[in-house]
């Protein structure tokens, strides 16, 4: 564990834990709970991928291999209500220069989690927007 050695999880405080999770995800990963300490679960908030879920703050730091936070996979069924229908997905409105490139996009061939992806906005959005000009079946 790279980060413990500057730090010890124990002695590690909010604002010590804020500046690792923004170094490790460029900012986009951020924590919508309170701190407590470094094994109390808490929920976090994706800015790439509009995702909340729940985590312990040593394990997205990498304490354990696989448990850090990867934009666009599924969390389970209790974090999955989370990700269907993040809270401000009614209001994104895409540009028309966005909702040319993401048509451009899906006649390329790419499938709507592609073109999330590329152009780092969520694929629901993606797909709803595909849906709303005909290009998709529901």
């Amino acid at each position: 564990m790279t980060y413990t050695s500057r730090i010890k999880l124990t002695e590690m405080t909010e604002e010590q834990f804020k500046t690792l999770l923004q170094n490790k995800y460029n900012g986009e990963v951020k924590m919508v709970s309170r701190y407590y300490n470094h094994q109390s679960t808490s929920i976090f908030q994706c800015d790439r991928c509009h995702t909340r879920f729940y985590g312990r703050p040593d394990y997205l730091l990498g304490a354990r291999n696989g448990q850090t936070h990867e934009c666009f996979t599924n969390y389970g069924a209790a974090a999955s209500t989370f990700r269907d229908k993040p809270y401000n997905l009614k209001k994104i409105k895409f540009s028309m220069k966005t909702k040319k490139e993401i048509v451009n996009l899906f006649n390329k061939g790419m499938d709507f989690y592609e073109i999330g992806e590329r152009l780092r906005l969520h694929s629901y959005s993606v797909y709803k927007e595909l849906f709303e000009q005909g290009l998709l079946l529901k």
